[in-house]
């Protein structure tokens, strides 16, 4: 039954696709459904890499807007706007995925995103509302439309809510790929099974 609808759904896409400038048809299903269903795309573009993954997410956020929510977002907008974007740029830096209070952060190389990482929490420091954790991964993804998907991504956002407020950790496999390229002190830390 579900599926009729859906089939149902489609076909209108298809049968309508040349009304879309006249109603607006995107509203009501997602761009890319639309575009892919007008031919506009190829269906199941996938495009996959070995990426580094940098999870990062803001400590204690629910409890931060529960107590003062203009104040939080205004510090998240300062530190997205001032600190985050710029620091991720200059370290070579694509930012994939927006959580809400916390990004998925793509780098082509381990060391850059350590580097990226340790500017951002090196930033924060003195901060009085916004506090990160991070974890760092480098593994295969895959990139679809808006949005990043595979182990590097899983990895790496598992690690990120392992880590303590304030804190990196990263893969064994991220640790032996730097081979001393970043300028970096990394403590011997407890291994996790993931």
């Amino acid at each position: 039954m579900a599926g009729g609808l859906v089939v149902e759904g489609m076909g209108r896409i298809r049968d309508h696709a040349r009304l879309i400038p006249y109603f607006d048809i995107y509203r009501f299903w997602h761009l890319s459904l639309v575009q892919l269903k007008c031919g506009e795309k190829e269906f199941f573009t996938l495009k996959r890499r070995l990426a580094a993954i940098l999870a990062a997410d803001v400590v204690d956020y629910s409890r931060l807007m529960g107590e003062d929510q203009a104040q939080t977002l205004d510090a998240l907008r300062q530190f997205r706007n001032e600190l985050l974007e710029p620091v991720v740029t200059t370290h070579n830096g694509s930012i994939v995925k927006r959580l809400g209070d916390g990004w998925i952060i793509e780098f082509a190389s381990v060391s850059d995103a350590v580097e990226c990482a340790l500017h951002i929490q090196n930033g924060l420091a003195d901060h009085d509302v916004i506090r990160l954790r991070s974890g760092i991964h480098i593994g295969d993804v895959v990139f679809e439309e808006e949005d990043v998907f595979g182990d590097g991504v899983n990895v790496a956002a598992r690690l990120e809510e392992l880590a303590k407020p304030g804190e990196l950790l990263i893969s064994d496999t991220a640790y032996q790929s730097i081979d001393g390229k970043a300028a970096a002190q990394f403590s011997d830390g407890h291994s996790h099974q993931l």
